[in-house]
């Protein structure tokens, strides 16, 4: 009689139980590489994205420099010094380092108004408003409507349509409009030799309109982080006093509460400036090259050579706003004059703009895609900061970080303009 077996030696177990688990280890294995895939390149993603993020913003702000502006002023080297500086980095004379990040600091005329045609009659609408007169030398009279704002820090431009004659002044204090009528915004001083602070040169003029001047400073901002690590921000300071009080209103101080985030995770950035006459090489474009700042007479002609000449504004205050503002008014000079050729910033057609993002979180598991340390290169900037390089080291000794570096060339439109509108 033939007797069936029921069950599996304990051999066929043994062998079964091999088989499964070299086939769950290979699933696990697998799905381990595939998540590992996934999350990588989901930091890269989100690298690229910030660099992105970033460099499209600067390339939709940076060619507004200099519209409505004479071209000396577009730019900023020498004028605009803010109280504040980012922790953990030092604000570079001149916008220039080659050790940290670069600052890029422009003006630009804000578009957003309507004022009717000369000889047509009609209320100024946005942001412009009709320029009364100066009743003493630290206010300006403005006709201003409901609803306007006047807030600390901002530079208001004053033009008188068809005659050479224009002055800037910044307010020193906020002046919220409840009702339509004139109004005295409080300015700030006079200082001689800052364009953006001489309402001196306005004292005789009066029926002339007055127009917002946007200020654009870009920078690195590493926040500190528990753990002795930064998490670093491209900004946008405005020099505008917006917030900082409890209740979310100006609190009087133009501090790094009023700044604008622009993209996460930017931790290099660097300018470099293309000139009109193509036989000058770009300022700040060679590594471990310090741009060197020159010197301009009066008239704008240059004084002392320099990888870039900045706008000379000296004058004095009991001058007239011709005798003031000529010597700095580029629109005077033929494209074919000299001085058009020289490397004075007003003669800077293009911005060449680089930086550095990175993965929101390092990968531990994996090797950064390139390494920030001392032999690390970024137009002129020679190495990178401490507290970049200070990071842990978690893998292969990097930081275990995605970045992506992006370039880009930004034209400037406007300083080839050779007019101040007036409308």
């Amino acid at each position: 009689m033939i007797r069936s077996r029921l069950g599996f030696t304990l051999v066929e177990i043994m062998i079964a139980t091999g088989v499964v688990s070299i086939v769950l280890a290979a699933v696990i294995a697998a799905s381990s590489s595939q998540q590992r895939a996934f999350f990588g390149g989901q930091r890269q993603r989100a690298t690229q994205g910030n660099a992105r993020t970033a460099l499209l913003y600067l390339e939709q702000k940076l060619p507004l420099a200099g519209w409505g502006l004479d071209g000396s002023l577009a730019l900023d080297f020498q004028f605009y010094a803010p109280a504040f500086c980012p922790a953990n980095t030092t604000c570079p004379p001149g916008r220039d380092s080659i050790a940290d990040a670069d600052e890029l600091v422009f003006y630009a005329r804000n578009p957003s108004y309507w004022v009717p045609p000369e000889g047509h009659a009609g209320a100024l609408r946005g942001n412009a408003w009709t320029f009364v007169a100066l009743p003493d030398a630290s206010h300006a009279t403005l006709e201003a409507r409901a609803g306007d704002d006047f807030l600390r820090g901002q530079i208001l431009q004053v033009v008188c349509p068809g005659e050479l004659r224009y002055a800037y002044f910044t307010v020193k204090s906020r002046a919220a409009v409840t009702s339509a009528g004139n109004v005295d915004v409080e300015l700030e001083d006079v200082v001689l030799t800052d364009p953006f602070r001489r309402q001196d040169v306005a004292a005789t003029m009066g029926g002339c309109r007055a127009f917002q001047v946007d200020r654009y400073r870009f920078h690195v901002r590493p926040v500190a982080r528990a753990d002795g690590t930064f998490d670093p921000y491209l900004v946008l300071d405005r020099g505008l006093d917006t917030t900082g009080a409890a209740d979310g209103a100006p609190d009087g101080v133009v501090d790094e509460k009023d700044e604008v985030i622009v993209a996460e995770g930017v931790e290099a950035f660097q300018v470099a400036y293309v000139f009109a006459n193509p036989a000058i090489a770009p300022a700040g474009a060679t590594a471990g090259t310090a741009i060197a700042f020159g010197e301009a007479n009066d008239d704008q002609s240059v004084l002392t050579d320099g990888a870039i000449i900045p706008t000379k504004f000296s004058g004095s205050a009991t001058s007239t706003t011709r005798a003031v503002y000529t010597p700095s008014s580029f629109y005077s000079y033929r494209y074919s004059d000299p001085i058009r050729q020289t490397r004075h910033q007003a003669n800077i057609r293009a911005v060449r703009l680089a930086l550095v993002a990175r993965s929101p979180q390092p990968d531990p598991s994996a090797r950064a895609t390139f390494v920030v340390d001392s032999s690390f290169a970024l137009l002129n900037q020679s190495g990178a900061p401490d507290w970049v390089t200070g990071a842990p080291k978690i893998a292969s000794g990097t930081d275990g970080f995605q970045r992506t570096r992006v370039e880009a060339v930004v034209n400037l439109p406007n300083m080839t303009v050779r007019s101040i509108t007036g409308f």
